[in-house]
């Protein structure tokens, strides 16, 4: 089974700052404490075919993933993937402009992997209140002026 998650959230800034604040993985270090470590392992700018390298303790456990941004469609639509040895999982953020601000919906896929369907339960729950935190972090890290992965 997948755990679906369905998230929304505007934000006071312009659709294109916030898609390209998405499409960076590494902002992820400036609104999510749960992830530790980020690094881009392809050149040039970000774009389809990108793919990055995520540590992210939400569990207590350090799990590491290599995300690919399998669609780019910038201002609009931007979507990773990822698979290790415990998961599957796809982000796809949606980005609209409303008036002076951006709408940033989240669909989150998420199928646990093995031994580890057994938690589903557990894990939606879980993932279900990470997501809710993680938008209001978003949203208050774009709204305070937050760009571009840090130096």
């Amino acid at each position: 089974m997948t755990i679906r998650i369905n998230r929304s959230g505007t934000a006071r800034r312009r659709a294109t700052e916030v898609f390209d604040f998405l499409a960076d993985v590494r902002t992820e270090l400036q609104w999510d404490p749960d992830t530790v470590a980020v690094t881009k392992l392809t050149d040039g700018p970000v774009r389809r075919g990108t793919r990055f390298r995520d540590v992210n303790k939400m569990t207590g456990v350090a799990i590491e993933a290599i995300w690919e941004t399998v669609e780019y469609d910038r201002p609009s639509r931007l979507t990773r993937w990822t698979r290790n040895e415990k998961m599957e999982m796809k982000a796809s953020y949606a980005v609209e402009p409303v008036a002076d601000s951006a709408r940033v919906t989240l669909d989150l896929e998420i199928r646990l992997l093995g031994w580890r369907r057994v938690l589903e339960p557990v894990m939606r729950l879980l993932i279900a209140r990470y997501a809710e935190v993680s938008e209001r972090r978003l949203i208050s890290a774009l709204e305070s002026g937050a760009t571009g992965p840090p130096a």
